[in-house]
């Protein structure tokens, strides 16, 4: 078991880590400039996804041993994630077999993709959150400069964003995941940085990265982890700096674009109206998702938006999609998940961080996903679960050392 402890600790976190976050962003990026062809990206997807089952299997392995050997002191909050897992895989299944329509076989195969995700993404955080080593974070420093600059010199300047015209059709809304993916690498660049002024800086070349990239909901996202960043490390003076930033990023933007062409940005615009295309139609297939849901509380709604005639895109954009999905036992288990992470988030915010960058990577992570899921992300984007993951490990890791001077 010690073997597996060292393998688990020193070698496979920081492999599972580096490949789903800094290794994917830079793999999708090549793909959306047109640096990869589709035969290629289709292939190392499959070798990242091999990879990944092979790590998830000796992560299961481990926690089936550690189970075994002391059911009282094993983990109870692992426990209801495998229950939430288990429950879901289930409902799968289940409606596999006994439902009947024609896209069955299409949405199955994303449900299943949607859970492998969820697994995978709660170990990758729940590896960061016992404290493994710094290596998978400091590679995300030279993946997150890659990646911007990858960017920048396709960028489109009538547009500010990237230059669409080189991106394949095939490529979809995988903007919306690329977003995310770089938003996260920038909190765990940010997370590991000792300088205030250099985390700031990159913080706001970060926040112009994300502005090109189009996703609005990463954007503002990660821009409001700011002045919990600020809070939570006790640097007040960073309001005055960040105003100065915000300030300079505003005009930078507008000095490209023009007074008119920004306000009317895509990115800017709604702020100002209030609504927009996006956002009527967010509200209006919550609305009927509500709606169905109401009518068979219990058991949820699973794809409904699919069964009532709509596309596979018309569900909830938020978590509760989880509970239309998948019913009320799972998603009450993520309200639970949810409000234990927030204790741990007030704790940090109200006692200060423990020593060290991977607590500070922890709250902007929470909050970041947090805006996300409660604004505009539904069930199929997975990365809330990195943050149940980190609470997991954090749990786990206080827990251990009885102490709470610790470098998480």
């Amino acid at each position: 078991m010690r073997n597996i402890n060292y393998i688990y600790v020193n070698m496979l976190n920081p492999l599972l880590f580096s490949i789903n976050i800094p290794v994917v962003g830079l793999v999708i990026t090549l793909m959306m400039l047109g640096h990869l062809s589709n035969s290629q990206y289709e292939m190392l997807k499959m070798i990242i996804l091999i990879i990944n089952l092979g790590c998830i299997l000796i992560f299961l392995f481990r926690e089936i041993v550690l189970f075994l050997r002391d059911r009282q002191a094993y983990d109870k909050n692992q426990l209801l994630f495998y229950l939430f897992i288990v429950w879901i895989g289930g409902v799968i299944v289940t409606n596999y077999f006994f439902l009947s329509f024609p896209k069955v076989s299409m949405v199955t195969r994303l449900n299943i993709f949607v859970l492998y995700y969820y697994v995978l993404y709660f170990f990758v955080g729940n590896g960061c959150g016992e404290n493994t080593g710094y290596i998978s974070f400091s590679l995300c420093a030279v993946f997150w400069s890659v990646i911007g600059l990858l960017a920048i010199l396709h960028l489109d300047l009538d547009y500010l964003r990237i230059d669409r015209s080189i991106i394949p059709v095939s490529a979809g809304a995988i903007h919306l995941y690329l977003a995310d993916i770089f938003a996260i690498l920038s909190i765990c660049v940010i997370g590991e940085l000792k300088n205030g002024n250099v985390r700031y800086l990159i913080f706001f070349i970060s926040l112009f990265i994300l502005f090109i990239l189009g996703s609005r909901t990463s954007l503002y996202a990660f821009c409001l982890t700011l002045p919990f960043m600020i809070i939570v490390l006790r640097e007040y003076k960073g309001f005055i700096k960040s105003s100065v930033y915000l300030i300079f990023f505003v005009l930078i933007v507008m000095l490209i674009l023009g007074r008119d062409a920004f306000l009317s940005h895509r990115m800017v615009s709604f702020l100002i109206t209030g609504n927009d295309t996006g956002i009527t139609g967010r509200i209006k297939y919550f609305w009927e998702g509500m709606s169905c849901l109401m009518n068979t509380p219990i058991m949820g709604d699973y794809v409904g938006q699919v069964k009532n005639g709509n596309g596979l895109g018309s569900y909830i954009h938020n978590y509760f999609s989880i509970w239309r999905q998948f019913g009320l036992v799972p998603f009450i288990l993520f309200l639970y998940f949810a409000v234990q992470m927030t204790k741990k988030f007030a704790a940090f915010m109200k006692d200060g961080l423990p020593s060290g960058g991977r607590s500070l990577v922890y709250v902007l992570l929470f909050v970041f996903n947090m805006i996300e899921i409660i604004f505009s992300r539904s069930y199929v984007f997975p990365f809330a679960f990195i943050s149940i993951g980190m609470w997991v490990g954090v749990t786990k890791y206080f827990a251990a050392n009885q102490t709470p001077q610790i470098d998480l």
